[in-house]
Formats: structure tokens, sequence, C-alpha cells
């Protein structure tokens, strides 16, 4: 059995988690508390907050905003509660930032495995052979047949203390339909054991037609077996007949779609209800009771009854707080993400759960993408009508922080913000509600431009709070507000309160030149900081065209005295082409276009050096930051806080070069020193360019089809003779 994140109950979606979030295990405990179960057939994902097949993640500040991802928002309520304790060490932090990820307790379970059959004398070979098909396990109902059900029914029967070979025989039995699934029953043989054996082997025969879909006649015997069986037997029959009925009900249901009337059988989802009501009632402490408690969740997600699904979701919010371990936290998270979707849903179908409510009302304030479905923003009225339900849920401070943050993101009445906050001061020990108050504030006299003020504000923050998340967010926007003020140098002070790594490196990309090369003489800076700015100030001036200044640095600072991940700096250190169209060293290439601006060759060779390197693109705010990742930095800035967007001032000025420029100017200058190798070569490249697909890789600039046309005609032709003509097959 897959243990299922969601409170102490195995998976119903049946996929793999996320390759993106770290999504985590139950603890062992609470697996072996449903051992032996086989479970639901698979269900569709919900597509929730930034969360689409692949699974994004809106980034989070350490205060609740409408930007923040419904998970991370979620998180700071819960840490509130006392259920977590965030560990952030960076600004945007992930939801999940409070645990490590959780190991499985699979390699527990496995030995679990391999020593109770050793003791009831079944075959090493056969263990190992069962745990390897186990590996390749699949989904839905087959993505819970894992080794820690099989440990529980070997535990079961030994305990059972079962006369002769019966342990050996009931052992071997379920290890051999083990990871088969389906094909669970094509070699089942009843098994010759005693009359108090049998029930443990009817219940195994019930289990493995389950396993291969022949729901009918498993239902049949596990509906015998909980009438008249031994305890464990007894109980987990009476359990199973709700998870039958569970599957039965989504026979039509597959992993893309949508739970409807036209796929979810409505009558067998009822079975599946009083199923787990009775086993309820049989047994209010058992083993399965959390389990079935939470499938009710299920059942309310499958019949798209939106109200009642907040409600279970608000009950079990009740039940989170100090003491809840880290993985049942997540598991409400994601679980709370996946099914009741608060930045998707209609907001009036999640007042059962004022929490889940906040959340969609956070969400639809914020700004509406061109091209998704339009969502109304709740208004301070819709707020007021359910005022009871916050009182009644003791989050009065939740409804008027809400009030605070409509003022702040819709109406943008900054004035009234700090008139509301007037008297507000921040304590050491800060709720984050009240924090998310308290930053409101700063951003308002920020959005003011009253900046003396904000860094008055963030000082006293950073000086006040005592969490690691709040003081890393106040360092972040008390960085910004010395931004807006052209006084970044405060950021990079050796006494500066602005300490986070992260940050420095962030702000390295809006230094003016002086800021940078006097960082590069600073010794007690991180050396990332300084290979960062190294590799900002050296490759700004080559994009810029300023190979004097270039040059310089490369002279004056070797590249070989920094470093930075995935080889950024390598070009720096670039030995030229020799072979084919030879081309000098980035160094030497450097002088040679200072005495020689309008040679063709060192023209083509810079274009060359550029496209080598990767130059051609925008840099990212992180020189060796992942790509992917680039998206979550721009969180950082001003207007992603819901200020007023200021126009950004470019530190370095000028154009910005690409190859394809260079390829074009030897194409086009008249005054350019060249040669017919060198045209030729310029239009192999800037044909080349647009290969495969059309689109320009060696820069941002947009040629049409018939200039791409006639340039390969002109290398056809009037320079067919050479070796770039030759090669040159097509033009797209």
């Amino acid at each position: 059995m897959k243990s299922d994140p969601s409170g102490n109950q195995p998976r119903f979606d049946g996929r793999p988690a996320s390759h993106c979030s770290r999504m985590s295990r139950p603890s062992l405990s609470a697996v072996l508390s449903i051992l032996s179960l086989t479970f639901a057939p698979i269900v569709a994902l919900a597509s929730g907050d930034g969360c689409d097949f692949w699974c994004g993640e809106h980034p989070n500040a350490y205060f609740l905003t409408p930007d923040n991802d419904s998970r991370g928002n979620l998180g700071l309520l819960l840490e509130d509660r006392g259920a977590v304790r965030y560990r952030t060490e960076a600004i945007p932090f992930h939801y999940s930032d409070f645990m490590d990820p959780a190991s499985p307790s699979t390699a527990e379970s496995e030995n679990g495995v391999s020593s109770l059959a050793a003791e009831l004398g079944v075959a090493s070979d056969s263990v190992a052979s069962a745990l390897q098909r186990l590996e390749a396990s699949g989904y839905g109902r087959c993505f819970t047949d894992n080794a820690q059900a099989i440990e529980a029914f070997l535990r079961a029967v030994k305990s059972a203390s079962l006369p002769g070979q019966d342990g050996m025989l009931l052992a071997q039995e379920r290890l051999r339909f083990a990871g088969l699934c389906e094909k669970a029953m094509e070699a089942f043989q009843p098994l010759p054991v005693s009359d108090t054996a049998k029930p443990y082997a009817h219940y195994l025969e019930a289990a493995a037609k389950f396993y291969a879909g022949q729901y009918e006649p498993a239902l049949t015997q596990f509906k015998a077996l909980s009438a008249d069986a031994p305890d464990w037997v007894r109980e987990t029959s009476l359990y199973m007949l709700g998870r039958v009925a569970l599957n039965q009900a989504q026979i039509r249901f597959d992993l893309w779609s949508e739970p409807s009337a036209e796929n979810i059988d409505k009558a067998f989802l009822d079975q599946a209800a009083a199923a787990f009501g009775d086993y309820l009632k049989a047994y209010p402490q058992g083993r399965y009771a959390e389990s079935a408690k939470g499938l009710f969740r299920k059942i309310h997600w499958l019949a798209a009854d939106s109200a009642a699904l907040a409600a279970d979701y608000q009950a079990w919010l009740a039940a989170l707080g100090n003491g809840t371990p880290n993985e049942i936290v997540l598991s409400f998270i994601d679980e709370t993400e996946r099914k009741v979707d608060p930045a998707g849903n209609a907001v009036d179908a999640l007042w059962p759960s004022p929490v889940l409510a906040s959340l969609g009302t956070l969400a639809s304030w914020r700004p509406q993408e061109e091209g998704s479905p339009q969502k109304s923003p709740v208004e301070p009225a819709d707020l007021a009508v359910h005022r009871a339900e916050f009182a009644n849920a003791g989050l009065e401070p939740l409804r008027s922080y809400l009030g605070l943050a409509h003022v702040f993101w819709v109406e943008k009445n900054y004035p009234e913000v700090i008139r509301q906050t007037a008297s507000e001061q921040i304590a050491a020990k800060a709720s984050n509600l009240a924090y998310s108050r308290w930053v409101l504030r700063g951003l308002s006299l920020m959005a003011l431009r009253q900046f003396p003020e904000a860094e008055s504000h963030w000082l006293e923050t950073l000086k006040t709070v005592e969490h690691p998340g709040q003081k890393i967010q106040a360092q972040w926007l008390l960085a910004l507000t010395w931004n807006e003020t052209g006084r970044l140098d405060q950021v990079y002070a050796k006494d500066s309160p602005v300490a986070v790594p992260e940050i420095q490196d962030y702000f390295v990309h809006k230094a003016t030149p002086a800021l940078l090369e006097s960082l590069l003489k600073r010794d007690d800076l991180p050396p990332h900081a300084r290979s960062l700015a190294y590799f900002r100030l050296v490759g700004q001036w080559i994009r810029r065209r300023n190979f004097q200044a270039a040059e310089q640095l490369l002279t004056a600072y070797p590249p070989s005295g920094f470093e930075l991940s995935r080889d950024k700096l390598a070009p720096l250190s670039y030995e030229g082409r020799k072979d084919g169209y030879t081309c000098p060293a980035i160094k030497e290439l450097l002088a040679a276009l200072q005495q020689n601006p309008n040679s063709a060759r060192w023209l083509n060779c810079m274009g060359d050096f550029l496209r080598a390197s990767s130059w051609n693109y925008p840099d990212p705010a992180i020189a060796d930051e992942d790509p992917v990742q680039f998206g979550v930095h721009h969180w950082h800035e001003a207007a992603d806080y819901g200020l007023p967007a200021t126009k950004a001032e470019d530190a370095f000025g000028g154009k910005v070069y690409t190859s394809l420029d260079y390829y074009q100017e030897v194409i086009e200058r008249r005054d350019a020193k060249k040669t017919d190798e060198d045209v030729a070569y310029a239009l192999h490249r800037a044909t080349t360019c647009f290969a495969y697909s059309g689109y320009n890789r060696c820069g941002d600039q947009e040629v049409p089809k018939a200039q791409r046309g006639a340039w390969f005609k002109r290398l056809k032709t009037q320079y067919k003779n050479f070796l770039w003509s030759k090669e040159q097959k097509y033009y797209w």
C-alpha cells in the first residue's frame, strides 16, 4: 500500500507526487494503521493554484498576499495556529519549507516483510521477487499494493498463531500476487489450509479479486468475512466494503477528467458512504477510523458537494495544532489544493471553512490574466455578510486583515492603510497575521514615496521581530527601499542589516557599474557575490560594445580569480577558434575591435562569441540560476508587492548588441573592412540563426522571411564558391 498524504489514509488520486513539490509520506505508525488495504482507482488531480499538468507554484512572500500561492498563505495561517514552524532561508519561500522531505518508510517495511516472511518459512527469493515487482506498481488500487500492505498481513497472520504450514502458505500467496494488480487472479489456487486459517485465505482471495477489478465477487467475500471472521479479518473486510463501492463508483472516471454525473455512479457513491458509516459505528476508534473519515472528503469531492467538502476540511483544520506531525500538515495543505482549489473555486462555496474562503478571497484580488476564467473579486460587503462564520471560528483578526488588504490591494488607498494601522506596533513574536498588517503599512509608505519613513519602518522591524522568515522579508523590503532611492550601496555595506546572501546576489543585477567595480575589491564579501558582480560587469560591457572597459577589467581581474556554477565564466576564458573561420581569444578580440572597429572579421567573431556563449538573450537576475526558475526571481520587483511601477533605469546605458546585429552589420555596412569570405560567412550565420523553426536564435530582431530568402539567394549566387555557401542548403 502506498500512502495518501491526506490525513493518515491511503492516497486516493493514485498519481505519483509531482517532481516540483516536496511531497511527504505519513509516519510509519500512521501507515501501519491501514496496512492491509486495497484502494481506489485513479482520480484526476485538479489543476489548482498555479498547479496545472506540470504543477507550478506562485512565489511566496512571507506575509499574506493575493499573489502568494494559496498553499503558501495557508501555511502562514497554520503557523499562527502552532501547527508548524517555518525554517525559511530565502524569499520566495516554498510552502513546505517547515520540513525536510520525508523519506518513505518503504525500506523499513521491506525489512519487516523479509523478517516476517523468514519467520513464517517463506524462501528469500520469493520475497525478493515480490518486492521487485512492487517497485513498478501502477496507479489507483495498484498504486496501493506495496511493502507496507504485505507487512501488515504477514504480521496479522503471525499473531494468529496458525497451525502447521498455514502461515507459510498464506504468506506465499500474499507474495505471489504482490505487484500483479490486474493479473492478481491469473495463477490463483485455493489454499489447502486448516479451518482456522480459512478466513485469512478467503480474505486474500477477496483482496486479489479486488486488485484484479473483479468487484462483485470481492464484495460478496468481504461481506461474508465482515459478518463472521477473526477480529482483524472482520474489521478489515467491513472497511473494504466501502472501498469496493468507492471503486465501483469510479469505473468510468479516468485520469484526465473531472468528476461529474457522467463519470461517477451516484448509487455506488452512496453505498460507499453507508459502508464507511457502518464501519465507524462498529469501530469508532478502529484501525481505519481516520481513513474512513478522510474518505468522506473524497466522496464529497466526487459528488461535487463543495459546501460539504469545505466543512470537511474545516473540521480537519480544527484538529491541527501544536504536536501535529509535519507530514500530516503538509498532507492537509496539498489535499486542500487538489480537492478544494481555493484559488479556482467560487468563494461562495467555501464559507463553511472561513480559512479556505479567505484564501479564495485573496486570490480573487489578483490581476486578471488575459484568457483565463474571470473571477469576481470579493468585496468588503461579502466579508461583512459572513462575519459570524469568522467569529464562530475565532478568526475575527483574519476578517479584519482581509478588510485592510482590500484597501491596499484593490482600492490602493494607501493613506487609509496608514490611518488604520497608526496605533499598531510590531511585537518580537508577532503572528503572521499581525506581521502582514505591519508589512502593508510599510508598503503603503513606499507607495506614497515616503522613503525615509519606510526605511525607518523596516529598520524597526528588523530590530524587533524574531522569526527568520519575517526578518528576511523585511530585509528584502529594506533593500527595495534603498534601490528606489539610489542607495543600493547600503545593501553591501559592511554593517548592513541586509545580510542574506541571496539578497545581495539578486541586487547585483540592479547595481551601477561603479558599485559593481567597488564590489570586486571587497575581500569581505562572499566569493559568490563578487563573482556575480564580475560576470555582470564584464558581460554588460561586452554586450553594450564597450570593448575598452571590458578589456581593462579582464586585464585587472583575470577570470581565474572568480567562479560561478554551470561554467558561466567560461566564455571570459574563450581561446578563440583555430579551424574554419578563425577567431582570436576574447581578450585579443576586444583589443582588435578597438583598433579596427569596422573589421568584418572581428565583427563576425564577436557575433560568434555571443552566440557560442548564449549571450543573445536577456541575462537572468541571478547569473547562475536555473533558467526554469527565472520567473520566480521576478517576484522581488517592487511592482509585485503592489507598489506603483517605477521606470527601471538602465545603469549601463546604450544598446545591447546580439550576434545578428554583428552579422547584419557585416552584410549591410558599406564602410566595413570586409572580404568576400567575411560576407559569405555573415550571410551563412545570419540565415542559420533562424534554423529550424523560423524563430531568431541570435537575438530578438524580427526579420521577414523574404529578407532571409534574399540572404540565402545572395549567398548561393554571389558567393557560391565559398564553403559557407556550399554547406547552406535551406533557409527558414
